[in-house]
């Protein structure tokens, strides 16, 4: 009885530690591991460098895509990916010892400069891919994987670049001149307001389009890729209304930026601009 008490206890205390980690359901931090299986599976190892407790792309990338409850992202990408979790958090303690001594030496053996970045490596431990957050979901995301490992990063950008071509060109057209108005040095209320009934229409009109069966998988990731691009741009609008709204009122701006190379000169911007 005693051995199995001690042996309940062992396993709970393992359970305990290894919640205590920043990796993901699916996910696993030997990045070695990882390659040597992918050199005999023929799969290929998804590699996301992270500061999951500090930078927002990486929580977003983390609740929208590894943890969404209603699509299982690495269980979907199972027979061609192998997923690895390389993490640079602020609190180290969620990190195992092996983490904490190989994460800083794998970013710069891969020259990682912002966070978060997703690399795409081959058996030989080749990077043959670079992504990082995108914008759609998990589903949209396992789908642009799939695609990835079916036609290459060379392929997958040929075959979008014609399927955008043959769907979406109109839309990227009348998109580009919705926001003309806005690159103006003083945008007007109204052309705000022009510009986010623009946005709704084509959100519609994107909807609306009727894709072959044929490129029924680029053409629905294509689809989604622009939905999500125009809701950013609707909430990117909607901030620089509220902003362009205090400076005419003669109101003070609190600006907070992220102290990362594309946050702090973001800051500057609003600051000295």
């Amino acid at each position: 009885m005693k051995i199995k008490s001690i042996l309940t206890l062992a396993a709970c205390a393992f359970t305990i530690v290894a919640a205590a980690t920043s990796t993901p359901k699916g996910f696993t931090e030997d990045l070695d591991a990882a390659i040597a299986e992918a050199k005999t599976s023929g799969k290929y190892v998804y590699a996301c460098f992270s500061g999951s407790d500090w930078c927002i792309w990486c929580k977003r990338l983390e609740s929208e895509v590894f943890s969404d409850k209603t699509f299982d992202f690495v269980g979907a990408l199972k027979d061609d990916y192998l997923f690895v979790f390389i993490d640079s958090p602020r609190d180290k303690s969620v990190l195992s010892e092996k983490a904490k001594e190989n994460n800083p030496k794998l970013i710069k053996k891969f020259e990682v400069r912002g966070f978060p970045t997703a690399l795409i490596l081959d058996g030989e431990g080749k990077q043959i891919g670079k992504t990082g957050y995108r914008a759609g979901g998990a589903k949209a995301y396992a789908q642009y994987l799939k695609l990835f490992k079916k036609f290459g990063e060379e392929g997958l950008n040929k075959k979008t670049a014609e399927i955008d071509k043959k769907y979406f060109a109109a839309t990227t057209e009348k998109l580009g001149t919705a926001l003309k108005p806005l690159q103006q040095n003083q945008p007007s209320v109204d052309d705000f307001k022009n510009a986010k009934v623009a946005f709704e229409g084509l959100v519609k009109e994107l909807d609306a389009i009727k894709i072959d069966p044929a490129d029924a998988e680029l053409g629905e990731m294509q689809r989604a890729a622009k939905i999500a691009q125009i809701e950013a741009l609707t909430n990117a609008v909607q901030a620089a209304e509220r902003i362009t709204e205090k400076i005419r009122d003669g109101k003070r701006i609190r600006i907070v930026g992220d102290y990362d190379i594309d946050g702090v000169c973001a800051t500057y911007i609003l600051y000295d601009g």
